[in-house]
């Protein structure tokens, strides 16, 4: 079987109007542009996962309300979303939010800052082995550290004399 595809307007139901499944397995919904909407449900969840073809937004635990990217939604928080940081909405209605990053117990957490001339232009880390924080800026030379005894060094990196 070469590709199976279902033209515009293709399923009865009104549900399916644009599919095509390749040989090699891949699968494309909305192959033509439209204004389409596709979720996945799961046990108790009716959009575990949401993209909105309209307005290119993939939502996960709900359907992506804010911004233009990947809206990560346990519970309404009434907020709306700075337009300069939309690209990733992390969303809960109870007193807290966050995210997570987990490492090995002798490597780093890393958060980068790039753009077309330098992709580590500056960066946030947390080194796991020595328990400190550095922050680098302008093409990430460390500028600044948070000591594991909760020192702050402004401009080195140790506590020399």
């Amino acid at each position: 079987m070469s590709k199976t595809t279902i033209p515009a307007g293709g399923i009865t139901d009104g549900t399916l109007t644009s599919a095509k499944l390749d040989q090699d397995g891949a699968f494309t919904f909305n192959e033509d542009s439209a204004d389409v909407d596709f979720r996945v449900e799961s046990n108790g969840n009716a959009n575990m996962l949401f993209v909105s073809g309209g307005n290119d937004v993939v939502g996960i635990g709900a359907e992506g309300d804010l911004g233009v990217g990947l809206h990560i939604k346990t519970g309404d928080s009434g907020a709306s979303v700075n337009t300069d940081a939309e690209e990733l909405v992390i969303e809960t209605s109870s007193g807290s939010g966050g995210m997570s990053i987990l490492s090995a117990t002798d490597g780093t957490g890393d958060i980068y800052f790039g753009d077309s001339g330098n992709n580590a232009s500056g960066y946030i880390q947390y080194n796991h082995a020595s328990n400190f924080m550095r922050f680098a800026v302008n093409g990430a030379s460390e500028k600044m550290r948070m000591a594991s005894d909760g020192g702050l060094l402004i401009g080195k990196t140790s506590n020399s004399a």
